[in-house]
């Protein structure tokens, strides 16, 4: 498996030491593949300690990291709505950091927290820092069973982080969305420019006419169908091929992506302690205008970091991101 490298890890490893509490409370909402976390788990090791609470919804992304990481690990828990908190694994070891890792989505944040904190009976129920990456890692992308990307050369579009709880898969979107859900979908989710949205749901529409989706031929129809309609534009890296945002706005779709943003903002008031900082890395212009334009009251950005040039020379993929620095106001 390809290793994933972390967007702007060395900036958020800043904001973790300017940290003034003696034992922080730190949760990561998206674990992905650990390259935060395990980065941020060093870093209060060396210090006095801490707790580190790491979430994602990808379940082969949180086994991997508590395979990698077991001995470091101390606790390994599940959440859905329905079952509640469930644990899976607690260890016998003894850090001063300890670090559990959830199997469930940071919608339900507050929640969880609330959950592990009752669960582990912890002292401190606030947080100091929420980090949110909200890109997705490279070995998901270039996982060839679940259609992310172009990678997926030879698969049907599934495109769901968590079966276990999303039953609509890509194609059902493109099977079953009228033309003008569609043409919304693309609109609203990566800001796709109405006439190029029009036409690629009208294309859609007459593609599965021939024959529905949800074949392993389904990335290889979608991106003849993008290529098509959507014209390539210069970047600072040469041409980007805007059928990537097809394959983007699919994903949101069906992962309810932005839903999920929103619920995440509208807890981190309830959730930081007087002075916490939450993180959020976004990639693109739907996340970006909702964390610009739907802060919950008692929410205030800082500042929106970017990428320095080298690491964009170094891992392209950072190219888009924006980390925007939020507090309690």
């Amino acid at each position: 498996m390809k290793k994933h490298v972390p967007v702007m890890l060395n900036e958020v490893l800043e904001y973790v030491t300017k940290i003034k509490e003696r034992f922080p409370m730190i949760v990561d909402v998206t674990l992905g593949y650990g390259g935060h976390s395990a980065k941020i788990y060093e870093l209060l090791k060396q210090r006095t300690g801490g707790f580190l609470l790491s979430i994602d919804w990808d379940k082969e992304a949180v086994d991997d990291v508590f395979d990698r990481f077991k001995e470091e690990v101390a606790f390994y828990f599940t959440y859905t709505p329905q079952e509640g908190l469930k644990k899976v694994y607690e260890s016998d070891g003894g850090e001063n950091v300890a670090w559990a890792i959830v199997h469930g989505n940071f919608a339900y944040i507050q929640t969880i927290l609330s959950e592990v904190i009752k669960e582990l009976q912890h002292e401190k129920h606030c947080v100091d820092l929420v980090l949110a990456d909200l890109g997705v890692s490279s070995p998901q992308l270039e996982d060839k069973k679940r259609g992310f990307s172009f990678a997926s050369s030879s698969a049907s579009l599934d495109m769901r982080m968590d079966p276990d709880t999303y039953n609509v898969k890509a194609y059902d979107l493109l099977n079953f969305l009228s033309r003008n859900e569609l043409k919304r979908l693309f609109e609203e989710n990566v800001g796709m420019p109405s006439k190029f949205a029009a036409s690629l749901a009208w294309e859609i529409e007459v593609e599965r006419e021939k024959k529905p989706f949800g074949d392993k031929d389904d990335v290889v129809r979608i991106q003849k169908i993008a290529n098509k309609v959507l014209p390539l534009r210069k970047s600072s890296l040469g041409r980007l091929n805007l059928a990537t945002l097809v394959f983007l706005a699919l994903r949101m779709a069906v992962n309810m992506e932005l839903d999920n943003l929103r619920e995440l903002l509208e807890n981190l008031p309830h959730i930081l302690c007087e002075k916490g900082t939450a993180l959020i890395i976004a990639f693109h212009s739907g996340e970006w205008r909702i964390i610009e334009e739907k802060l919950p009251h008692g929410m205030g950005i800082d500042e929106v970091v970017v990428p320095t040039r080298g690491e964009i020379r170094e891992n392209p993929k950072a190219r888009s991101a924006k980390m925007y620095v939020l507090s309690r106001t």
